[in-house]
């Protein structure tokens, strides 16, 4: 006869199995992303679309860009509950899908290929890296290592980075960026958004940024060095600098 126990165990066990392969399935997707706009560099027509790195400097970056999602998707393999492996996860898609959106608009508009949603990949593209440097800038430090803040009082910190990515996010949803050669339809969205945005707005989110960064910085070191003034204190030994 099957114990309750056991029973009880099976559905949470394929759910921690789902969460392991949506973790494995946007790593996927990611390392695709790559794979076509490394591909992008080397294919004919290169040399038509302007302000493309070398090949070099790709791989070079492509070493950070696949640095975050590699550790997302380990920490996301083995502690699915932990929230620093899924805003790893999310900082590599973010970053990763902004270059592949430059390549994927760039190879339609000056090489003339077809490609499908070509629209919808370029907006994307223009917004999704605020989401992806602000996560970087605050949540990932904010929250690391398990994934908890370091205390009750920084909550305002993590709320005011929300507002921050938010704000910034909000801003980057204009489609100017890919409206010149896309669509007229972005193109007559992007107008109307301009006179409702302010400039002002990038401005003062990414200061609001920059401050919740700060300040979760010292807010780590400083929960860290009293952490091992703690265990120092019960050994009776003398005090260590933290580690991370």
């Amino acid at each position: 006869m099957p114990s309750p126990d056991g029973d009880a165990m099976r559905p949470l066990t394929s759910m921690r199995w789902a969460v392991r392969a949506l973790a494995v399935g946007l790593f996927v997707v990611i390392v695709g992303m790559v794979g076509y706009s490394l591909a992008s560099l080397v294919l004919p027509g290169a040399a038509l679309m302007p302000d493309h790195p070398s090949l070099v400097d790709f791989l070079a970056f492509s070493l950070i860009f696949i640095a975050f999602p590699a550790v997302g998707l380990v920490v996301s393999w083995k502690r699915p509950e932990n929230p620093i492996g899924w805003i790893f996860l999310a900082i590599g898609f973010g970053i990763v899908a902004s270059v592949f959106a430059a390549e994927y608009a760039g190879r339609v508009i000056y090489v003339g290929w077809v490609h499908p949603a070509v629209e919808l990949v370029a907006w994307i593209g223009g917004w999704i890296w605020f989401v992806a440097t602000g996560l970087a800038l605050t949540f990932a430090v904010l929250l690391f290592p398990d994934g908890r803040l370091p205390g009750t009082r920084w909550r305002p910190v993590a709320w005011l980075a929300a507002i921050a990515i938010g704000v910034s996010t909000l801003y980057g949803l204009a489609p100017s960026r890919a409206s010149e050669a896309c669509s007229p339809i972005l193109s007559g969205w992007a107008a109307r958004w301009e006179t409702w945005r302010a400039p002002s707005l990038t401005w003062g989110s990414w200061q609001s940024c920059w401050s919740a960064f700060c300040r979760s910085r010292c807010s780590l070191f400083a929960s860290g060095e009293r952490a091992a003034w703690s265990a120092s204190s019960s050994r009776g030994s003398s005090t260590r600098w933290p580690s991370f």
